[in-house]
C-alpha cells in the first residue's frame, strides 16, 4: 500500500518567537529569515533554522544574553532600514513608469511630436532646479525620450484597442461611419467610427481604426480595408443596423459604391440583414453652405488673398501697413469648411488695408472700393458665423440624431426670421452688415406681418398637421354665399 506523501502546508508550522534569541532568525515576508546573512529558510523547521546558524554563524553562540539582545536589536533595525529602502526604490520606480505613460498619454491627446517629450523633460528638469533642487534625481529618473514615448503610446493604444474590442463585442447592435480624406502627405487616410447599443442600453460610440490608403480609393478598395477593420474588430455583421458615410460617389454608388457593395457582401454571406444607408448631416450641411449665392464674393476674397500671400515680399509689405488686433491674413481651404467664417472676417477687418496695398501695386480690385459689394461681403462674414456655429453644435460624441436634427430645424426656423427682419432692414442678428446701414442692396417685402411670420412658423415648426379637407369644405360654403 502506498503511503502518503507529507504536506508541509497542511502541517500548520508557525514561525517560534523563541527562535530569534536562539539563532537570531526572524519572521519576514513570510519566511524565516536570518538576521546576520539576511537568508531565509523555506520551511520552518527548527532544525533547519539550528543547521543554518551552527554552520553558517557559530561565533555568535558565543556572546551573552545581553550582548545577544543588543545584537538582535541591532540587527532587527538594519533589516528595516534596508526593507524601507528596497520598497521605497520599488515606489519610485513604479511612480516614474506612471509619470512617463501620463505624459506620453498628454502629448498624444494634444497631437503633439514624439520628440517633444524630451523638451518636457527639460523643461521639468530647469523646474526643479530651481523650485526643490534636492528633488532632481528623482525627476531625473524619468525617461521621455522620443523612443520611450512612441513605445508608451503604442502600448497604451494596443490596451485601449483591446478594451474597445470587448466593449464592441457585448453590443446587441450598431452601426459603422467612415469618412476618407486626404491628408497633408497626400495620403487618403480613412476614419472608421463605430457606435451601438449594449443589452442594458448603454450607448458607445468609439473611433476604432484610421486604414491609409496607399493606392486608388474606389469603392472596392474602401470596402477591403473596412472589412479588415471589421475582422479586426471581432464585428458580427449580422448585428450591423446601418452605415454612414459622406456622400462621395465612391461611398454611396449605386453598384460600385462602399455602401452597395457591402450590403452585397452581407448577402453573399447568407446574412439575412438590410443595412441603412445615411448620409451625414454634417457633410449634407457644408453642402448647403457652399450653395450660397454669393459665389462672386468668395471667389474675390480668395483672389486677392492669395495674391497677398503667394509672395513674402507682398505679405511683409501689407503686415508692416496693417496694425490691426488680428494682424495677418489667412488662407481658405475649401476642405476644412471652419476656416471660411475666419478667412472673411480678416478680410473684412483689413478691407481698407488690402484696397490700398492692391492699388499700390496696379492690381485691379475695385470691389474693395464698392459700398455694395463690401455690403455682401460683410453679410457673408455674417452668414459663415452663423453656419459655423451650427456646424459646431453638430459635431462631438455622444450626439443622437434626434439631437442633431433639432439642430438643423431650429436654424431653419431662424433663416425664416432672418429673411423677413432682412427684409424690413433690420440687421439685429448681422452685426457686421448693421456696421455698413446697407439701403438698397436687398430686396425688401413689406406685405409679410409679424401676425404673419408668426403663421407661417407655427406651420413649420408644429408636428400637427392641419385638416385641410375640412378647411377646403367651410372656404367652399362661404364662396357659395
Amino acid at each position: 500500500m502506498a503511503t502518503k506523501r507529507r504536506k508541509v502546508d497542511a502541517e500548520g508550522r508557525g514561525f517560534n518567537s523563541t527562535w530569534t534569541t536562539k539563532y537570531f532568525f526572524v519572521e519576514h515576508l513570510g519566511k524565516p529569515t536570518c538576521l546576520i546573512c539576511y537568508a531565509s529558510i523555506a520551511v520552518n523547521k527548527e532544525c533547519n533554522i539550528r543547521r543554518h546558524y551552527v554552520t553558517k554563524h557559530p561565533k555568535f553562540s558565543e556572546l551573552d544574553s545581553q550582548r545577544t539582545k543588543d545584537k538582535i536589536k541591532q540587527l532587527k533595525d538594519s533589516l528595516e532600514k534596508q526593507s524601507s529602502f528596497f520598497h521605497k526604490q520599488h515606489n519610485e520606480t513604479e511612480q516614474n513608469i506612471v509619470a512617463s505613460y501620463e505624459v506620453a498619454k498628454l502629448i498624444a491627446e494634444h497631437m503633439k511630436p514624439f520628440v517633444d517629450g524630451e523638451f518636457v523633460k527639460e523643461c521639468l528638469m530647469t523646474v526643479v532646479g530651481i523650485v526643490c533642487p534636492d528633488k532632481e534625481k528623482l525627476f531625473s529618473n524619468i525617461s521621455l525620450s522620443a523612443r520611450t514615448v512612441t513605445r508608451r503610446i503604442e502600448e497604451m493604444s494596443r490596451d485601449v484597442k483591446r478594451r474597445q474590442r470587448d466593449i464592441i463585442n457585448n453590443l446587441q447592435f450598431f452601426s459603422i461611419a467612415i469618412d476618407e480624406s486626404t491628408d497633408a502627405a497626400d495620403t487618403a487616410q480613412l476614419s472608421v467610427f463605430v457606435r451601438g447599443v449594449s443589452e442594458a442600453f448603454n450607448v458607445v460610440e468609439e473611433f476604432v481604426q484610421l486604414v491609409p490608403m496607399k493606392g486608388t480609393t474606389t469603392g472596392a478598395d474602401i470596402l477591403s480595408a473596412l472589412l479588415l477593420c471589421i475582422g479586426d474588430m471581432d464585428l458580427d455583421l449580422s448585428k450591423m443596423v446601418s452605415i454612414t458615410t459622406d456622400g462621395a460617389p465612391a461611398m454611396t454608388g449605386k453598384n460600385r459604391g462602399v455602401s452597395a457593395l457591402l450590403q452585397k457582401h452581407i448577402s453573399d454571406l447568407e446574412i439575412d440583414n438590410d443595412i441603412v444607408k445615411i448620409h451625414c448631416l454634417i457633410h449634407q450641411e457644408a453642402l448647403c453652405a457652399k450653395a450660397l449665392s454669393l459665389k462672386g464674393v468668395m471667389d474675390t476674397v480668395v483672389k486677392a488673398v492669395n495674391i497677398v500671400l503667394s509672395q513674402g515680399l507682398n505679405h511683409r509689405q501689407l503686415l508692416s501697413d496693417a496694425e490691426n488686433e488680428y494682424g495677418d491674413l489667412l488662407y481658405f481651404c475649401d476642405v476644412r469648411w471652419l476656416s471660411r467664417d475666419t478667412m472673411l472676417e480678416r478680410v473684412y477687418i483689413l478691407r481698407n488695408e488690402i484696397a490700398s496695398f492692391l492699388e499700390s501695386k496696379n492690381k485691379n480690385f475695385p470691389e474693395f472700393r464698392d459700398p455694395k459689394w463690401l455690403s455682401e461681403l460683410a453679410f457673408l462674414v455674417d452668414l459663415t458665423s452663423h453656419l459655423n456655429k451650427l456646424n459646431l453644435q453638430l459635431q462631438g460624441k455622444n450626439q443622437l440624431v434626434h439631437q442633431m436634427w433639432r439642430h438643423i430645424l431650429a436654424f431653419e426656423r431662424k433663416l425664416c426670421l432672418w429673411e423677413s427682419q432682412l427684409e424690413k432692414a433690420n440687421y439685429a442678428h448681422f452685426n457686421t452688415l448693421k456696421e455698413r446701414n446697407p439701403t438698397s442692396n436687398f430686396e425688401r417685402r413689406t406685405s409679410i406681418s409679424d401676425a404673419h411670420l408668426e403663421n407661417v412658423l407655427i406651420l413649420a415648426s408644429s408636428s400637427v398637421s392641419p385638416d385641410v379637407e375640412k378647411l377646403s369644405s367651410v372656404m367652399q360654403q362661404q364662396v357659395s354665399h
